[in-house]
């Protein structure tokens, strides 16, 4: 007797194992950790070569103004925000000398698509664009915020 309870609470085991135990219940799954993120801003260099690649579309934005304009010159600072992602978040016109709203908008909607490599970290920076007729844009200082480059303008 004492071996037929025996098989029947093993066979009744077995039964609850297979179908999810009592009440459906199951063990705890494991999962992975998630992957430690940094919270280190990009680089100065990488913020630079971002822009150099890109600088075509900022050229862009003045010809199309100087089309108009011949005599147009100045200098525009564009302040951006951008994820650990690498995805823009916020950019915005911080001062201007050019005085070309037209040229400023475009610069600041070029610059909000633009893709960083993404560090782990948010990123702040501004960033100064000279212009003049006949010259290439002349890309200024970059640096993410808390530089201590006193060239750079961060906040």
């Amino acid at each position: 007797m004492y071996m037929k309870r025996t098989l029947i609470w093993t066979a009744v085991t077995i039964l609850l194992a297979s179908i999810g135990g009592c009440g459906g219940a199951q063990p705890p799954e494991t999962t992975a950790a998630p992957a430690a993120s940094t919270n280190t801003p990009m680089s100065k260099e990488q913020v630079k070569a971002t822009v150099a690649e890109h600088i075509g579309e900022i050229q862009a934005c003045y010809d199309a103004a100087l089309a108009t304009k011949p005599a147009l010159k100045g200098a525009i600072d564009i302040k951006v925000l951008v994820l650990g992602t690498g995805k823009v978040q916020m950019v915005a016109l911080r001062s201007s000398t050019l005085n070309e709203p037209t040229v400023e908008q475009c610069a600041t909607d070029a610059m909000s698509k633009w893709i960083f490599p993404a560090s782990g970290g948010t990123t702040i920076f501004t960033h100064s664009f000279a212009f003049a007729p006949g010259a290439e844009p002349v890309a200024g200082p970059a640096a993410p915020a808390g530089s201590t480059d006193p060239a750079v303008q961060t906040e």
